[in-house]
This record gives C-alpha cells, sequence and structure tokens, in this order.
C-alpha cells in the first residue's frame, strides 16, 4: 500500500472517531500502542496492521472494504457478523448494526435497489411480532453459545439491549426503495420444520407454539395485502416465486453510488461486503434467478393464490401431527 493509500485510509479513520474523543489518546487505548506509532499511522508513514483494521472495524462500526475503498489487489474483504468469541448478546447486536447502519437502512433521499434471495422467513425483518423475534433469537443463543440440548424456548430472556434496537430501526426508510424479492416456493418450510422439531422435543409448549404461529399468520397475511398491490408508499414491490431451491439468503442494495452485500449461512452467520466487483456480480447473479422464477406481485392472481393457500397449510399443519 502507498503512502497516499494509508493517508487516505488513516483519515476515513479519523472521520468516524466520535467528535468527543481526542484522536491519538483514543487510538492508543484501543490498539495499544505508542503515541509516535500513532502518529506514523495517521501520517501513512506505516500502514495500520489486519488486526488493527479489525479492531478499528468493531470498534468504529466500519467495514474494512470501506476502510480500504472497496478493493484491496484481487483479494476480497468480508466483515463477518458473528464473533466465536463474543456473546450470544453482543454478536447479535453487532449484526444489527452492519445491517441497519448499511445503506440499506441509510436516510439519504436518493433511490435505492434492494433485492433478495430468500430461502426462509427472517423475523429481524419483520418488526412488531414478538413471539417470532424471541425465537429468532432464541435459535442464535442455540448457534453462538452451544446451548444445551435441553435449553427450552421458555428459558430465553431477549435482552433490554437487543429488544432496543430492534425498536429503534427505521423501517419507513425502506419505503424509497425498488425492492425485489425471491423466494422458494414453500418460503416458511424450513421455519416451521425447525419449529416442529422443539415442539415435538418439549423445548416449546404448545402455547409458546401457537404465539409463534399466529406471528407467521400475520407476516403471510400482510405479504398478501402487499403483493395484491405490487407498491409500497414510494417505490415498487416484485416478489417472484423461484421454479428451483434457493442456495443462498442474501441481500444486495445500492443507494446512489454505494453498494453493499449481505450473505447469510443461517442467522448467526452473516457476511457482509462492500466490494465493487463482487457485488456487481450478486447482483448479476440475483437478477439471474427472475429468468427461473414466476411474478406473482400484482399479476398471476391464481398463482398467488395457490402460493398464499400452501404457506397457511404448512402452518397449520404444525402442531396438528
Amino acid at each position: 500500500m502507498k503512502t497516499q493509500e494509508r493517508k487516505l485510509l488513516a483519515d476515513k479513520i479519523v472521520a468516524a472517531i466520535p467528535p468527543n474523543q481526542n484522536v491519538v489518546p483514543y487510538l492508543m487505548s484501543i490498539l495499544g500502542i505508542a503515541r509516535e506509532s500513532i502518529y506514523r499511522r495517521i501520517r501513512g508513514e506505516v500502514p495500520f496492521t489486519m488486526d488493527e483494521m479489525e479492531i478499528l472495524a468493531r470498534e468504529l462500526n466500519l467495514s474494512i472494504d470501506e476502510m480500504l475503498g472497496g478493493n484491496v489487489g484481487r483479494k476480497l474483504i468480508f466483515q463477518l457478523g458473528s464473533d466465536i468469541t463474543a456473546s450470544a448478546e453482543e454478536t447479535f447486536i453487532n449484526m444489527y448494526k452492519l445491517l441497519y447502519g448499511a445503506p440499506i437502512f441509510s436516510e439519504s433521499t436518493e433511490q435505492r435497489e434492494i433485492l433478495i434471495s430468500l430461502n426462509k422467513l427472517y423475523p429481524v425483518f419483520y418488526p412488531g411480532n414478538k413471539a417470532l423475534f424471541k425465537f429468532f433469537y432464541y435459535e442464535w443463543v442455540h448457534q453462538i453459545q452451544d446451548a444445551p440440548l435441553d435449553f427450552r424456548y421458555s428459558d430465553i430472556e431477549v435482552p433490554f439491549n437487543v429488544l432496543d434496537m430492534h425498536d429503534r430501526v427505521r423501517w419507513d426508510v425502506l419505503y424509497n426503495s425498488d425492492i425485489t424479492l425471491i423466494s422458494e416456493r414453500d418460503m416458511v418450510v424450513n421455519t416451521l420444520r425447525k419449529l416442529s422439531y422443539l415442539y415435538k422435543m418439549r423445548l416449546i409448549t404448545l402455547d409458546e407454539l401457537h404465539e409463534i404461529k399466529r406471528d407467521i399468520e400475520n407476516i403471510i397475511n400482510e405479504l398478501e395485502v402487499l403483493l395484491a398491490k405490487g407498491v409500497h408508499k414510494n417505490g415498487s414491490f416484485n416478489f417472484y416465486l423461484s421454479e428451483f431451491n434457493i442456495p443462498q439468503n442474501s441481500i444486495y442494495v445500492s443507494v446512489g453510488q454505494e453498494t453493499s452485500s449481505f450473505f447469510w449461512i443461517d442467522p448467526a452467520n452473516m457476511m457482509f461486503t462492500s466490494d465493487t466487483h463482487l457485488c456487481k456480480m450478486h447482483r448479476r447473479w440475483l437478477h439471474s434467478l427472475k429468468k427461473f422464477s414466476s411474478s406473482i406481485a400484482s399479476s398471476n392472481q391464481a398463482m398467488r393464490a395457490d402460493f398464499f393457500a400452501n404457506q397457511r397449510n404448512r402452518l397449520e399443519q404444525i402442531g396438528n401431527e
């Protein structure tokens, strides 16, 4: 990395430091290096190490991609949504900061494009469904904290910090977006399969099961109304049913000149990048999915009716086996 590039990186880091902090002492305290070493990094004389950039990315809520200009030679840089050394609460909040601090939820008035591939419900996108959101966090704890097999849904208490962050998300900014969602034909089946298993293992009671099912039904009902219109407040809403299984839950976001891509392996394993080349490839892949999909937003009424009837039928079966 050349001196000019190192100086540009240092300027980005300094700009992200809270204004009430003195830059040099702040960097000394979180990086654990001497004053003169900090000055040399700020002047661009020596580079920040990758370990130092990872620390700064966490502390300052920055993407390493953005810090490095979105392209580091031929390497692609991802920021992870989880940290193996952190608690479920810490990693969940970090995931929220990555997702809702990115362009997808920026308050920019520029029109944005959002493309989503979906093979299961992600309650993190649906405010107001408290039982389903709690179930989502319950799954998260099982994955992050290696909870015992007999850890019950009733044992979990969603931390205030997590609930508060979810409640403060500005969902209305999505109304400035043109949204395209490409879903598997059995959108709820993966969520319901896990829910059914946990119920059979007596980790979820019948009453708790009904609460979660009601939240899923609310989402189905809201989605059906939205698809009948095909638009929301200030943008279009396109919904496609894929003919094939979708291997990856993902989101591509474009706001002005900024692009971001998010990939989920499972709820607790999210990766984020703003690498320009990868984002373009991701967008191209998402658009290719539409070639083998059928649109059911504001059209294809018979297929849309069959889709929602199938989701409700699968939902009804859970707990009645």
